[in-house]
């Protein structure tokens, strides 16, 4: 009597191709899936430095549900771009396959949320939960507004290499509660104007920093 041996082979699903096409849309009309206030925009002068310097490198990454298309990656380089000169009225996005407007969502805070510009809490929670949507927030930036305090921005140590003395400086204070309390809410409160977005940095890439002098450089005006 034989024997027969069944062996079943289990083939891998292929990796999922999630990128339709590329081409030249009318970016002006692009709208965003993301809620306003989503993201705190730190390096807004430097994504428009290099756009200035580099041309347009980064194409928007779309998603397109009935006509609409939808910014998943590209908001803050949109606004930058409104505020420009010379910019050709059809510029290159990449169009993401998303099953649905969740599925967009998913990409959206999975594939790219900002590396440098980190996300509001709050505004997250109110989203995911208006859309309906499951994500692992430790997987993602995410800041608490009201937490703000970069503590390696606010760091307690700090030497200078031997040589040349670079052009920047770190300082310490010792604050009361309340005091560092009013002081994180104010940085906090002027990261989000106009003013902070095009303020002159010198060549300062630490944001509360930037921050801060803004608020002294107001102040002094007010003395005047």
């Amino acid at each position: 009597m034989k024997n027969h041996i069944f062996v079943r082979i289990l083939k891998k699903k292929p990796m999922e191709i999630r990128i339709l096409k590329t081409e030249l849309v009318d970016w002006r009309n692009i709208e965003p899936l993301q809620p306003a206030n989503f993201k705190h925009i730190y390096n807004y002068k430097h994504i428009e430095r290099s756009i200035l310097e580099n041309g347009f490198v980064n194409p928007f990454f779309v998603w397109e549900s009935e006509g609409v298309i939808y910014s998943i990656d590209g908001v803050t380089r949109k606004e930058i771009l409104s505020n420009l000169e010379n910019v050709p009225d059809l510029l290159p996005a990449v169009f993401i396959d998303a099953k649905n407007r969740q599925d967009a969502v998913k990409i959206l805070l999975s594939v790219f949320n900002t590396k440098e510009n980190p996300i509001d809490l709050e505004v997250l929670t109110e989203w995911v939960n208006i859309e309906q949507v499951e994500v692992e927030v430790t997987s993602l930036n995410v800041v608490d507004i009201k937490d703000i305090s970069d503590s390696d921005e606010f760091g307690t140590d700090f030497s200078l290499p031997d040589g040349d003395k670079a052009p920047f400086q770190q300082m310490t204070f010792t604050l009361a509660d309340e005091q560092a309390e009013q002081i994180k809410n104010a940085i906090a409160d002027i990261k989000q104007t106009e003013e902070y977005k095009y303020a002159e940095t010198m060549g300062n890439e630490n944001s509360n920093g930037n921050a801060l002098y803004l608020i002294i450089m107001q102040w002094a005006e007010q003395r005047k």
